[in-house]
């Protein structure tokens, strides 16, 4: 089996499917106890590290139950052109919805103008552009200087959110998207669950829909409030939380990270004490699986390769915990 790793901007240039989508394809998997689409790989010339190119979700059921899986390499001379080719290859889709379509569409144009930038004149680098895309996907150059504008809009949406857009979860009409780019993440998150919800059944209503404000009675200096404890996802079960600092949400549900007051100086060493015992804990346990790996491959010669991947990633998440561990 070949080793692939996660690159994040060619991972990032896919739309994510959805979770419910994904549960479904790990099913179909197990069941067959095959992948039969190939996984499409690049070799980076540069670094000779191989990166998937499109089979992420494949990929990382397959590691995860040790299913073995195919790949096919495609040969493309850097970042920029493997980044092409995923918008290519995920606009050709039979499958595709229209707003994924569109979406490829504009960064296609995108990404052809800036190849084009040192070869066509300015004054004919829109047009130039513009007609390569219209051509190889049947749209009109009007099509897509339209997506282009849609795919920037699509682009300032963080990324829970835009992903949600695109891959039909969370419909919206251009207008609304273009109105929710201008919002800030935590007012995106706030309109994604509303409408996800079923709080509110359209975008536009969720964006006019005041933002809630904080208790004007309550002081800076009050005491701080004991951490409620944490609810349960209501789409996913375990809410998956992204962001950073003041703007966290949940991946599934975009329930918005519950924030306490101010922490003493104590309650902050008893939480970093605990979080190292947590980290050692899972050093422990990451021991274990690599223990069970090891006795899986003694007994199953094929799977070497498998193994193998299985052991050094493993190996990077107990490095990467003990790591953490020191900083706390």
């Amino acid at each position: 089996m070949t080793e692939l790793l996660i690159h994040p901007r060619l991972k990032d240039a896919i739309v994510a499917p959805r979770a419910s989508e994904v549960a479904l394809l790990e099913e179909s998997i197990i069941a067959a106890n095959a992948i039969y689409d190939s996984i499409k790989a690049w070799k980076d010339p540069a670094t000779s590290k191989s990166y998937i190119l499109d089979g992420h979700h494949r990929y990382e059921i397959g590691v995860r139950n040790m299913i073995p899986y195919s790949v096919e390499f495609i040969e493309l001379p850097n970042e920029s052109e493997a980044i092409m080719w995923a918008y290519k290859w995920q606009a050709s889709r039979r499958n595709l919805n229209d707003e994924s379509f569109h979406y490829y569409i504009g960064k296609m144009y995108n990404k052809t103008r800036e190849a084009d930038a040192t070869k066509v004149p300015a004054t004919e680098i829109d047009e130039t552009s513009a007609a390569k895309v219209g051509e190889s996907f049947g749209v009109s150059r009007r099509t897509v200087f339209r997506d282009a504008s849609y795919a920037e809009a699509i682009d300032s949406i963080a990324k829970p959110v835009r992903d949600s857009l695109l891959n039909g979860e969370l419909p919206a009409s251009r207008k609304d998207i273009l109105e929710l780019a201008k919002q800030p993440v935590s007012k995106q998150m706030e309109v994604a669950k509303s409408v996800m919800s079923g709080e509110v059944h359209r975008v536009r209503d969720a964006i006019e829909k005041p933002t809630d404000k904080p208790n004007p009675s309550k002081k800076p200096n009050d005491e701080p409030q004991p951490a409620q404890p944490e609810s349960e996802c209501p789409r996913n079960g375990t809410h998956s939380w992204t962001g950073d600092g003041d703007e966290m949400y949940c991946l599934h549900c975009f329930e918005p990270y519950p924030k306490v007051g101010s922490p003493s100086r104590e309650q902050k060493i008893r939480e970093r004490s605990e979080a190292v015992d947590h980290l050692i804990g899972m050093t422990k346990t990451i021991d274990t699986l690599r223990l069970r790996i090891d006795d899986l491959k003694a007994r199953y010669a094929k799977g070497d390769m498998l193994w193998k991947l299985a052991l050094d990633k493993l190996d990077e998440a107990r490095t990467a915990f003990a790591q953490l561990a020191r900083k706390l």
